[in-house]
Formats: structure tokens, sequence, C-alpha cells
């Protein structure tokens, strides 16, 4: 992912007071410190100085309104009729949604180039762990995606991988995922994790 684009994912992870924090830091500083170090710089700061702030203030705005849509889309599930309703937009959006409310820092890591085979990078107490989400309808989700992100897990260093589907899992998949750090979140599995996660505080 190009530096800029993870700039502006950290930007629009931060809580919206964060981001509005630092713009108020960024404007004192511009706008009164730097000319108290550097005179020849205060008349042009003092009129212009503001303008630094103007990203985070962007920011927060943007990221006021991302969790707002995200706290809305959790309410809106009434079950997995609902869920299954989603896009495979949403749906990312809805499971990344229910591991933040856990305490999870969340990272997208899909979108319309290929993921190879992770969606989302939780991170917690220094641990990683790598999400794929399958927004399957009516499907057994078999040991052949498991035993794939098993080896991207492997690849990537990750401390766990967790694989998300509305279905169910076979046999065989669980038999692979067992000892393993695997976890295996089925349809009824995710409905409890979202249902729990809309009661909790954004």
């Amino acid at each position: 992912m190009p530096r800029k684009n993870r700039l502006i994912d950290g930007l629009l992870g931060l809580p919206w007071p964060v981001n509005l924090g630092i713009a108020a830091a960024v404007f004192l500083c511009a706008s009164y410190l730097v000319p108290a170090f550097v005179p020849a710089l205060a008349g042009e700061l003092s009129v212009t100085g503001w303008i630094f702030s103007i990203p985070f203030l962007v920011a927060a705005a943007a990221a006021g309104a991302r969790q707002w849509l995200r706290s809305r889309l959790l309410e809106q599930q009434r079950g997995l009729d609902t869920i299954r309703a989603l896009t495979w937009q949403e749906f990312e959006a809805l499971v990344g949604e229910a591991f933040r409310r856990q305490g999870y820092s969340v990272t997208r890591h899909g979108g319309a180039a290929p993921d190879g085979g992770i969606d989302l990078v939780l991170e917690k107490a220094a641990a990683r762990t790598i999400v794929q989400c399958k927004r399957w309808q009516e499907r057994q989700v078999g040991v052949d995606l498991v035993r794939d992100l098993h080896g991207v897990m492997t690849a990537e260093g990750a401390n766990e991988a967790i694989l998300v589907s509305c279905g169910e899992y076979t046999g065989e998949a669980h038999r692979f995922a067992h000892g393993k750090p695997i976890r295996l979140i089925n349809g009824e599995a995710l409905l409890e994790m979202v249902g729990s996660a809309s009661r909790s505080q954004g």
C-alpha cells in the first residue's frame, strides 16, 4: 500500500476527537510557536497558519462520519438474513466494527485490488491477527479456504487467523483448524458477536 494511503488510513483510523486535538495543536504551533522562534515567518504564519490544520479537520469530520455509519450498520442488523443481504464491502465493514468494539485496532486490507487472502488486519496487545471475510449465503466453507488462510498467516508472520462466514464449516475444515491458531466464525457466532458489539459503546 502506498505510504500516502497509509497516512490517510492512519488518520481516519483515529477517533475524531484525536484528529480535532491534533488540528488545534498544529494551528497553535504554526500560528504562534514557530513565529516565536522564527520571527521572519511571523507575518505570513499569523495569516496562513490555520491552513496547516485543514487536513486534520477534514480527517476529524471523515472519522466522525465513518464512526456514525459503522454504528448504524451494526444497529440495523436483526438476524442472519439482514447480514446476508449486505454487500461484501458492508460485510467487511460490519465484521471490522465488531472487532473494533472488542478493543482491536482494525485496518481494512481489502478493496478493489487483490487482497492476498486478507480482508482485515487486527492488532491488540502486540499481537497481529489476519481476517478473511466470506459473505456466502447458503454454502459450507471447505477445508481448502482454511488451508489457504493458514498459509497466508504463516507467510505474513501473523499470530492468529480468523475466517468469518455467514454459513457453516465442513467437518474437515474444523479438523484442519483444530490445534492451530485459526478461529472459524460461522453465521450464528457472527450474529452473536454483532449483537454484543451493538450493545457496547462505540
